[in-house]
């Protein structure tokens, strides 16, 4: 991409299974039988295995959190704990702020050590020099604002 005479190369990495939890007994419940779940359940684990190795590749993180959820989830901390442990630049976008029930200042209260910015996609906020960027607990403003 290329703006005011910035240019920044972006690999996008979707990691939905990173954190999550594999029991071949949920995937009994859902009628599988005992071989069935068992081969599902490692199939899942070697896909959790292989999105953690794409963390080693990685520059730094924009992690997307919906601002209507809990941001204490399983999944939110062990993605935290994970680019935290790599020393992984992070930054934390507050999705769906212009819903009724969304609260960006939630995820900032639960994870103040990173940057984070509220943005709605149904409004179509820009990320701007006038979107409101939430800084990291260092207290400094411009702490990963864009330049």
């Amino acid at each position: 991409m290329e703006t005011n005479g910035h240019t920044i190369s972006l690999d996008i990495v979707d990691t939905p299974g990173l954190a999550t939890k594999i029991d071949f007994h949920d995937f009994m419940e859902q009628g599988m039988s005992d071989v069935e779940s068992k081969k599902r359940s490692k199939e899942a684990t070697e896909g959790v295995i292989e999105a953690v190795k794409w963390l080693d590749d990685l520059d730094g993180v924009i992690l997307v959190m919906d601002s209507t959820e809990n941001p204490y989830t399983q999944v939110n901390v062990t993605v935290i704990g994970n680019m935290e442990a790599r020393n992984l630049p992070l930054l934390i976008v507050a999705n769906k702020v212009d819903l009724p029930d969304a609260d960006p200042g939630v995820i900032k209260e639960a994870f103040p050590q990173h940057p984070m910015v509220p943005v709605s996609a149904l409004e179509g906020w820009e990320w701007t020099h006038s979107t409101k960027l939430w800084p990291n607990s260092s207290g400094d403003p411009n702490a990963g604002n864009p330049t």
